[in-house]
């Protein structure tokens, strides 16, 4: 199947759900769920609309993980993803050319998010290296990737 006829199938698919099965699929409840409690949680301080903004703005950026517990980065796979990309962007100066230990991968991790599990960093580092308890800088990025793009592999 070409690539148009692949792409107007999938789009055909997604058009085929209900409104519930597509708020459902693509986590929107949950996005819209936590806009409003911080428009809520805000609203002595900020317009709503502008917290939504902002807080949209962040989800199309990928920042709205940054420092959410694990259960709220693992939710969707948009969530996932925009950690993977986060974490490999914001430590990329400071460990490019690295090869860090499990303890230092978990240290940085959990930067970003205080309660991502040690037992997950330790199986990317295992995947990133063949074993070892230390793997290289972009090995270990890409195994993050690869692993919240799957984390069930």
């Amino acid at each position: 199947m070409d690539t148009a006829a692949a792409r107007r199938a999938a789009e055909d698919a997604r058009f085929a759900l209900s409104g519930e099965e597509y708020l459902q699929k693509f986590g929107i409840l949950g996005y819209l769920t936590d806009a409003i409690e911080l428009a809520v949680s805000r609203r002595e301080t900020a317009e709503p609309l502008d917290v939504l903004a902002e807080y949209f703005s962040g989800v199309v950026a990928g920042t709205h993980v940054l420092f959410r517990p694990f259960t709220f980065v693992s939710r969707t796979a948009h969530n996932r993803r925009a950690f993977a990309t986060q974490f490999a962007t914001i430590f990329a100066q400071l460990a490019a050319e690295s090869v860090l230990s499990r303890g230092d991968y978990i240290q940085l991790i959990r930067q970003l998010c205080a309660d991502f599990p040690a037992d997950a960093v330790e199986t990317i580092v295992v995947r990133a290296s063949g074993a070892s308890t230390h793997a290289r800088w972009d090995a270990f990025c890409r195994e993050l990737h690869a692993y919240m793009s799957d984390p069930a592999q």
